[in-house]
């Protein structure tokens, strides 16, 4: 009798995890949970009347370090089975997406300078706001080796953080394809989709199903218990499967409230690994410019606590700005702030957050006319 496994959570983690297994000349019989009725998480992207491309999510794949360079190395894996390689659009390293990042401080965007030019009054600034825009939360609540990995590796390999960056950390080698390669040649800092980036978690379900990958839509699971015989029973509500494995693509907090009494430690230190909701407010507007030219910028809570960051979508991927060529800006709100509106009971409207961008756009890049188009979206 074949293994069973039950995946929990149809994001991109749980449709990667179930790629992986369902490969292979004897897999598994591969069991998808998703509690609502659409795969891919926080991923979503929407075509507006004109054929612009807006992210509701996640809008880019970074292609830094061994995880950048494995994900490339999925999409090369993917070429055949999911097509998407002619739907890649990198951001290249002369692009000025790639490099020029800014920080709105003191009423005024700044470059944000990179490698040792930065001043220790501009290194605070700039990781209060990385951890911001990266993790949504209080800055003072994160930890370096969360927001700063690279710095992280670099002083526990020497003992330095300026060492390190200098002599390296003594990774494993890196995946290698001719994409990673081009990648590599061409300085890509991120990379996404023609049709936006939910081309990814919709190709992976149709490959996914073809594979014989069971996916369950609109299933929130109820419970989870171990039979005396290490078999795995979950509960569906009407229905139950059982499972000799599962693995778990749904946040910590959620996971906690579903593991039997006997996991009781684990569940504990699992709940206790909170999450932040995030606003994310689309706007398009035809006719007009930005002032700078850049991937976007990052705002610190002094600043600003409402605002994490403002994202130039139009200057990373013109070739989704559809056909009637306008600009389109990405407004980040929440983390904190939300969590406190949140905690206080006060009501969450879409009115409240276009406001908020709104405001942001226009004091912090002119933009004072009203959009042509908007999306409002909540992460909870």
């Amino acid at each position: 009798m074949g293994r069973t496994v039950v995946v929990l959570g149809g994001g991109i983690s749980g449709l990667a995890a179930s790629y992986y297994l369902s490969r292979g000349s004897c897999p598994p019989k591969v069991v998808l949970v998703e509690g609502s009725k659409r795969l891919g998480g926080w991923i979503r992207s929407i075509r507006g009347p004109d054929g612009a491309i807006f992210e509701l999510g996640p809008r880019g794949i970074r292609t830094a370090g061994v995880l950048g360079a494995q994900t490339l190395l999925l999409v090369r894996e993917q070429v055949s089975e999911l097509g998407l390689d002619s739907e890649v659009l990198p951001v290249r390293g002369d692009h000025p997406a790639a490099q020029k990042r800014f920080l709105y401080v003191g009423g005024a965007l700044h470059l944000l300078p990179t490698g040792l030019s930065l001043t220790l009054k501009v290194a605070s600034l700039a990781m209060d706001s990385l951890c911001r825009g990266v993790f949504a939360g209080n800055s003072r609540e994160l930890s370096v080796r969360s927001c700063f990995p690279s710095l992280f590796q670099a002083e526990q390999s020497h003992r330095s953080v300026i060492l390190g960056l200098l002599l390296g950390t003594g990774r494993r080698p890196q995946p290698d394809s001719a994409l990673i390669r081009q990648a590599r040649a061409e300085r890509w800092t991120q990379w996404s989709l023609r049709g936006g980036l939910e081309m990814l978690p919709q190709a992976l379900d149709s490959h996914l199903t073809s594979r014989g990958v069971h996916v369950l839509r609109g299933q929130p699971v109820c419970g989870l218990s171990l039979h005396a015989e290490g078999h795995w029973k979950v509960s569906l509500g009407d229905s139950s499967l059982e499972a000799d494995h599962i693995i778990s693509a749904i946040p910590a907090s959620e996971l906690s409230k579903l593991l039997p009494a006997e996991a009781a430690p684990l569940a504990h230190v699992l709940s206790t690994i909170t999450a932040v909701s995030v606003a994310v407010v689309n706007l398009q507007y035809r006719g007009t410019h930005l002032p700078i030219q850049g991937f976007g910028h990052l705002v610190p809570s002094s600043e600003d606590p409402v605002v994490l960051g403002i994202v130039y979508d139009s200057i990373a991927f013109p070739e989704q700005d559809g056909n009637s060529p306008g600009l389109r800006v990405t407004v980040m709100l929440g983390g904190s702030w939300l969590h406190t509106l949140e905690a206080r009971g006060h009501a969450l409207s879409q009115e409240l957050f276009l406001q908020q961008a709104q405001e942001a756009v226009a004091t912090q890049l002119g933009l004072k006319e009203q959009p042509s188009h908007f999306l409002v979206h909540l992460h909870k």
